[in-house]
């Protein structure tokens, strides 16, 4: 799904022009990347939650030459699935799937 699709949908349902559709959900996405960017925790009730998670620098493997390689610390975006969300069987399916290595695999994707 692109942006565009949802100002589409929002300007459809509200008597909105299409710009200031566009301008209202640039800004809501600007606010949750701010907040984001302040250390912030973004809970939207009934949808889900986003939040930055650390991970420490380590040392990995490249797979084609074995060498070992240096990888530098980061934070990556983490979504959680609000719980009436779990209830539906595509979004629930993908939560669930196993791994090939036994471990939960926990993917998000936008319908």
């Amino acid at each position: 799904m692109t942006k565009a699709e949802p100002v589409d949908y929002v300007a459809v349902t509200v008597p909105v022009p299409k710009h200031q559709t566009a301008a209202v959900i640039t800004w809501f996405l600007e606010a949750i990347m701010e907040a984001l960017y302040t250390g912030k925790r973004v809970e939207l009730q009934g949808f889900g939650c986003f939040r930055l998670r650390y991970l420490q620098a380590r040392v990995g493997r490249h797979p084609r030459t074995e060498d070992t390689v240096q990888i530098p610390a980061k934070q990556v975006l983490v979504f959680t699935v609000e719980r009436a969300f779990q209830g539906l069987e595509q979004i629930d399916a993908v939560l669930t799937n196993d791994a090939t290595n036994g471990s939960a695999r926990r993917q998000t994707t936008w319908l």
